[in-house]
């Protein structure tokens, strides 16, 4: 296998996609790379699910049921999805680089606006972990939690930084490893820089105790 996949995750306003396609012609620039973005975001599915639970909150029993199932059974069909995706981005990077703009099993990552965390997600990403193909490397895209929800006015900062403290809460009780990128004091040229020795290390094996 010669590609690899490299995936950037964070909250919103963290520069993910930004720092994708900034990674992206680096790559291609050094020794004529192929490199594709994809992006891995999947929170429309369970928008519904959540409208579903506000309707049914207080109707009667039956009807809870009913939703119950509808909840577990779009689950199931999420995780399925990801799971047929996985290997089809592991088969896709056999000869390319692969940038992935969020995470995989980015719906078990909390939101900004998480109070807390989730202890179910982070069991079921340990057992997931060990059914998909994780990428060969996870950003976790981090920094001053002021500036970054400045650049997105859909959260407030106490949203951003809760949100951030919550997501590496995940991900180290679920035992994945990621490296951090602080994307607001670094420079951005730095940092790719930085990602492509990462990205030339771990093709010869040196990264992460690979």
């Amino acid at each position: 296998r010669e590609g690899l996949v490299v995936s950037f995750i964070g909250v919103d306003g963290t520069g993910k996609s930004t720092l994708s396609e900034g990674v992206c012609e680096l790559l291609k620039l050094n020794a004529n790379n192929i490199v594709e973005i994809v992006y891995l975001g999947d929170r429309k599915s369970f928008k519904k699910v959540g409208k579903l639970k506000d309707k049914y909150r207080n109707k009667i029993n039956k009807n809870g049921i009913v939703f119950k199932a509808y909840k577990i059974a779009s689950l199931l069909s999420y995780f399925l999805k990801r799971l047929i995706l996985s290997f089809k981005l592991y088969y896709r990077s056999r000869n390319k680089f692969l940038l992935s703009d969020r995470f995989i099993l980015d719906r078990l990552l909390p939101s900004p606006n998480t109070i807390e965390v989730n202890s179910l997600h982070i069991k079921v990403l340990k057992l997931f972990k060990k059914m998909i193909k994780l990428p060969d490397i996870i950003y976790f895209l981090d920094g001053d939690a002021q500036k970054i929800s400045s650049r997105k006015d859909e959260y407030s900062y106490l949203d951003t930084l809760n949100g951030m403290k919550f997501q590496k809460e995940v991900l180290n009780k679920a035992s994945i490893k990621y490296k951090t990128l602080n994307t607001t004091e670094d420079a951005i040229n730095e940092i790719k820089k930085e990602v492509l020795i990462d990205v030339s290390n771990k093709k010869r094996g040196e990264l992460f105790n690979a």
